[in-house]
């Protein structure tokens, strides 16, 4: 088995996150902001608390993405130059092609049919999204198609510009919000290109100090979307250090991790139970391997990790710009050129993915790989997880709304309020958010594997 497998599982959990919580946000505050966020009345729920918060680090998870790219977009290629082949520059430069339109033939096909979908009046128009788009650009349902045609030339021509939005708050968000990490998605991966070619002839040793330097750097600097990308090929550098030491061969193939293949949907939550189980049983020694300082050290490290990514993005006026209870320490470290809370927490978090694949990385297979790589579940819903980042908000766009309003007024008898007013009605409230889930989970799973599988003949 690929021994990257399992951050394709790690990929399927982030994708599942951010499309869970893209249900709630804008409406559903309270699971967005800190336990300890004034008033205490309206919140102090155990569910804003980590590591139970993870569950609604949608923000969290792109940092995690960014790291995850920039490790599975070099580790192939470091394999190469370790083979010392000649045709190495010619690997990368396929590669970063093949990257390009990766990216962006999906998004140009996705941005257009959101676009068309638009014009012709089928998106409920109550979202916060929609209401938003309409306000700032102007156009509206059956106008002049021409006017959508240039702004969907004008929203293009944003998203590839690989140095427009430094910051999610200046992206062109369009009918897709998603797709603000597209440009730090295109910057990162043609920086990891550049420096696995800079560095091919240097050192190991060098190479990882440089760029453990570099990944500080722009980290201070408030760059965390490079950071991460440079972050991801210092662990790819790693593992090929580890190899290398291990005498590990490499063959003369090696897939990218989108190329997966086909897995059922069966597995479930006992699989990965099954294969902790087994690795206790199969070996009296692993229980000894836990308690090793380099465990304990790497156990600790993933906590610390899990506990940055769940530090609150600050949905509320009163939270913005402040480390909450168990976050203050952070001051201590926190460089002055973090100029405002978007850097301070996307920067944190990118600290906090970063140590979470590390330990992942450094501890024993048993430990953390071997249950992500056997789970048929989680390995599934890595490989549609582009496809669910793609159109998760068509679907919501669509259908979100209505069947939001429907459960809300076959339970209360009137229209769903929205905001505070909805909090009143704790259990129709509740109701209507899992019924909300339940229906369209299903919905966006079956459409991302559809919309998985056209993608793949794209691209072949």
């Amino acid at each position: 088995m690929d021994r990257t497998k399992y951050l394709d599982s790690l990929r399927g959990i982030a994708a599942v996150i951010v499309a869970f919580d893209r249900v709630f946000l804008n409406d559903l505050n309270l699971a967005f902001r800190s336990y300890w966020t004034e008033p205490a009345s309206k919140n102090r729920v155990w569910l804003q608390l980590p590591p139970f918060r993870i569950v609604f680090a949608a923000h969290a998870m792109v940092t995690l993405f960014f790291v995850i790219s920039g490790y599975v977009i070099s580790i192939n290629l470091l394999r190469v130059r370790q083979c010392q082949q000649q045709d190495f520059i010619n690997q990368v430069a396929s590669s970063a092609t093949r990257r390009v339109f990766r990216l962006f033939l999906p998004v140009l096909v996705i941005a257009s049919l959101s676009q068309i979908l638009f014009w012709a009046n089928l998106y409920t128009f109550t979202s916060v999204e929609i209401k938003q788009f309409i306000a700032e650009n102007k156009i509206r349902p059956w106008s002049a198609p021409g006017d959508h045609l240039a702004y969907l030339f004008r929203y293009m021509t944003d998203i590839i510009n690989p140095f427009g939005a430094l910051q999610p708050k200046d992206a062109n968000h369009g009918l897709n919000e998603q797709f603000w990490t597209m440009p730090a998605e295109f910057r990162g991966s043609c920086l990891v290109y550049f420096l696995v070619v800079v560095m091919s002839p240097w050192r190991a040793q060098t190479r990882l100090i440089v760029l453990g330097g570099l990944a500080v750097y722009f980290l201070w600097s408030g760059m965390w979307d490079v950071a991460t990308f440079i972050a991801g090929l210092w662990l790819a550098e790693l593992k090929i250090n580890e190899e290398a030491e291990n005498g590990y061969t490499y063959s003369h193939h090696y897939p990218d991790l989108e190329d997966d293949s086909d897995v059922s949907t069966t597995s479930s939550l006992s699989s990965i139970l099954s294969s902790w189980s087994g690795a206790f049983s199969s070996d009296s020694k692993m229980t000894r391997q836990l308690l090793t300082p380099v465990s304990i050290t790497n156990l600790i490290l993933f906590a610390l990790g899990i506990h940055l990514m769940c530090l609150p993005s600050g949905s509320t006026e009163v939270n913005d710009g402040h480390l909450t209870t168990g976050y203050r320490t952070l001051l201590l470290l926190q460089p002055s050129t973090w100029k405002n809370w978007d850097v301070v927490h996307y920067s944190w978090k990118s600290v906090g993915s970063v140590l979470v694949i590390y330990a992942i990385n450094s501890s024993p297979r048993w430990l953390f790989r071997r249950p992500l790589e056997t789970s048929r579940t989680l390995r599934y819903l890595g490989r549609i997880s582009f496809p669910m980042y793609l159109i998760q908000q068509i679907v919501y766009s669509l259908w979100r709304e209505s069947v939001k309003n429907w459960i809300w007024k076959d339970l209360t008898g009137y229209e769903y309020p929205g905001g505070q007013l909805a909090g009143r009605e704790p259990f129709a409230r509740f109701v209507m958010w899992m019924g909300t889930t339940m229906i369209l989970g299903p919905v966006l799973v079956y459409l991302s594997e559809e919309a998985g599988r056209e993608v793949e003949r794209w691209l072949m």
